[in-house]
């Protein structure tokens, strides 16, 4: 009888044996007394087949307890959870998986609740960085701003699991802004206001940063060292010999066709100069060369070349707003040009090129006009780069509403059936999908025929 004790002390362990409000720590002890138990029954010998079964077990136990104590401890939940995982596949003893399927759930909650209370800890850290940076107004002010999210990164995101890699790279993505601003803010400081617009400039298409600041605030600071470095040019009374020549011969240059003068001017200005002045001469000279290039395009009748064209000065200075207008009235005319779409207006003030052909868009779509609204999508796909994702959806989606609306009329039912579907199945705002269903419904009434399948 003395053989049965430990299999009777191994069926009343693994019986469950620990209450529903037990925490994590009291199940890792309990599944340790677990081991314990098969430990004694494991020293017993061989006597019998399931002395041999019991010491099979106790050497799987083995050598999966120490490893999930390890990783229990140093809070690494990923590998915990994995080990159990395993373990539970591998097991065959039902006791042994109870007692392991506690533990498992009891991981899988707080490992929950641990990924839930550091996601708010940083999402509270993110915002008060970024009413700190909003604050800002020298580059020594963003330093302890940095430090803050690299110290709660180093010491509470320090292990492997999955979700403190994600936390860790928002930490990451958030500091990369704080660097960026900060060299905003130091040429700034300095009075190197091109160098600050490059700066932010180069930040706003940095998709590796996390935007602390949003875009309205980032846009404010643009407007605002645009004009501090209009104002500190020196093109008045004090200004240099240089700088006069060049704010007298810009203050020509009217339309594009009024660069290329400039341009040679800028030219023999850039080959005598020297220092501040030849920077400033070679920059102008750089973004006239671009306009005087895209001219060159529209007038020869390269209109899609103009309109796809991103060329422009790396450099940004005083009379780049100038430039960079004269550039976007000739894309708006190669535009109107090259797809018969008059009348389409200027930009409002601080509109991009791309954003001013998204809003002639929606309008069309609003106007119900498919045909002006499947041109200005093509458009804004061009010249946004492809557009997003759904700009295509969204052009498919017109050009399937055109086309089922012209075999309609040419008394194409089944196949304007077709067309009208898959326009309703296409993504996107600008789709016309109310119109679709609505002719739909309209031929399923008068030509039900159109959608018996063959």
């Amino acid at each position: 009888m003395k053989s049965l004790l430990p299999l009777v002390l191994i069926v009343a362990v693994f019986f469950p044996c620990t209450l529903p409000g037990q925490d994590l720590d009291s199940k890792l002890q309990s599944l340790q007394k677990v081991g314990e138990e098969f430990a004694a029954a494991s020293a017993m010998g061989t006597a019998s087949d399931s002395l041999l079964a019991i010491a099979g077990e106790y050497r799987e136990f083995s050598n999966n307890f120490s490893s999930l104590q390890s990783y229990v401890q140093s809070g690494n939940y990923d590998q915990s959870v994995r080990t159990l995982k395993r373990w539970l596949a591998r097991t065959k003893n039902k006791q042994i998986q109870v007692s392991l399927s506690e533990l498992l759930k009891a991981l899988e909650e707080e490992q929950a609740a641990k990924n839930a209370r550091k996601t708010a800890e940083l999402d509270k850290l993110l915002k008060e960085a970024a009413a700190q940076i909003a604050a800002a107004t020298t580059p020594e002010q963003t330093v302890d701003i940095q430090n803050q999210l690299e110290e709660f990164r180093d010491y509470e995101l320090n292990n492997g699991d999955r979700a403190n890699r994600i936390l860790s790279e928002r930490v990451n993505r958030a500091t990369n802004f704080i660097k960026s601003w900060r060299e905003v803010l130091s040429s700034e400081a300095m009075g190197e206001y091109g160098s600050a617009l490059q700066a932010l400039k180069n930040l706003r298409r940095n998709t590796s940063s996390y935007q602390l600041l949003g875009a309205d605030a980032v846009a404010g600071k643009y407007q605002s060292l645009l004009s501090a470095m209009m104002k500190s040019d020196a093109s008045g009374k004090n200004a240099s010999p240089v700088a006069r020549v060049i704010a007298e011969t810009m203050a020509k240059v009217k339309t594009p066709d009024d660069a290329a003068a400039a341009l040679a001017v800028l030219s023999d200005l850039a080959s005598v100069t020297s220092g501040i002045e030849s920077r400033m001469a070679n920059a102008l000279q750089n973004s006239l060369n671009a306009l005087v290039r895209l001219n060159e395009k529209f007038t020869s009748g390269a209109y899609a070349r103009v309109i796809t064209d991103t060329s422009s000065s790396s450099h940004l200075t005083t009379y780049t707003p100038q430039i960079e207008a004269l550039a976007d009235d000739l894309r708006l005319k190669a535009v109107a040009a090259a797809n018969e779409l008059p009348d389409l207006g200027l930009p409002r003030k601080g509109e991009g090129f791309s954003s001013f052909i998204r809003r002639l868009a929606v309008e069309a779509y609003e106007k119900k006009d498919w045909s002006r609204l499947y041109t200005l999508l093509s458009v804004y796909s061009s010249v946004s780069g492809g557009g997003c994702a759904r700009t295509g959806h969204m052009q498919e989606g017109v050009k399937s509403y055109i086309a089922a609306q012209q075999l309609e009329k040419a008394g194409q039912f089944r196949y304007a059936v077709v067309h009208y579907s898959n326009c309703v199945a296409e993504l996107g705002k600008l789709v016309p999908r109310e119109e679709a269903a609505a002719a739909l419904a309209k031929l399923r009434k008068d030509h039900p025929e159109a959608f018996d399948a063959k």
